[in-house]
C-alpha cells in the first residue's frame, strides 16, 4: 500500500481549518489502497489556529517566528515527510472526497 504524505501549513485559519482537516482525512480510499501522513506546521497563529488542531488530536510544528507565507512551513515539512507520495494543501483548501483516490490512479496507476 502506497503513503501519502500531505503537508498543510497554517496561519490565523480558525474559520476553516476543521472543514480543511475533515476533507483531508475524510478522503475515499484511506487505509484501502493508500495511507495518508499529515504533516501539519503552523507559522505562529495569533487565533485559535493551533487550539484546533490540538482538539483533533493533530501534532503540529510551528515556525520559529511568523514568516509571512507558506514556503517555509512547506520545507520544514518536506523535511519530515516518509510518504512515496506528497501532497500540498493551504489552510483554506477543502478537497474533494476522491482527490488523493483519483489522482493515484490517473498518474500512476494505483487504486
Amino acid at each position: 500500500m502506497v503513503k501519502v504524505s500531505v503537508i498543510l501549513t497554517t496561519y490565523n485559519s480558525e474559520s476553516q481549518i476543521q472543514q480543511v482537516i475533515d476533507s483531508i482525512l475524510g478522503q475515499d480510499g484511506r487505509e484501502e489502497i493508500f495511507k495518508l501522513e499529515l504533516l501539519v506546521v503552523d507559522d505562529c497563529s495569533t487565533d485559535n489556529t493551533q487550539d484546533i488542531l490540538s482538539a483533533n488530536n493533530i501534532k503540529f510544528l510551528t515556525t520559529s517566528k511568523n514568516t509571512g507565507g507558506p514556503n517555509h512551513g512547506r520545507n520544514i515539512a518536506l523535511s519530515k515527510c516518509t510518504g512515496d507520495y506528497i501532497c500540498i494543501s493551504d489552510h483554506d483548501d477543502i478537497w474533494f472526497p476522491h482527490k488523493i483516490s483519483k489522482l493515484l490512479f490517473d498518474f500512476i496507476g494505483v487504486y
